[in-house]
């Protein structure tokens, strides 16, 4: 698996095909703020990927965070694993390399 930053028409994607089916619609921050503070490098978008035996690459799972002003903490504000993969251990080895990131 590998995990990478995401630009913003892949940003633009998730948000309107995958998070609204992850999380309450009243739980999403609007796209435009999420857009601005990526700007900002407050916020980061990352997305986990798996290529499948074609070589193509199937998405596994996307987290989206932000940082404090000092840079010292980071939150975890969104975080789902596609439904077709949950409970195989996919969301544990994602934490792992986004814990390996923001050191």
């Amino acid at each position: 698996m590998n995990m990478r930053l995401l630009n913003e028409d892949e940003i633009t994607k998730i948000y309107e095909t995958n998070m609204p089916c992850d999380f309450a619609k009243d739980e999403i921050k609007p796209l435009s703020r999420i857009l601005e503070l990526c700007k900002l490098d407050k916020y980061f978008c990352y997305g986990f990927y798996e290529k499948g035996e074609s070589e193509t690459e199937t998405m596994i799972a996307y987290a989206f965070l932000v940082t404090s002003e000092n840079r010292k903490a980071v939150l975890v504000d969104y975080f789902a694993v596609a439904d077709d993969v949950r409970g195989l251990g996919y969301g544990s080895e994602c934490f792992k390399m986004l814990l390996d990131k923001v050191k």
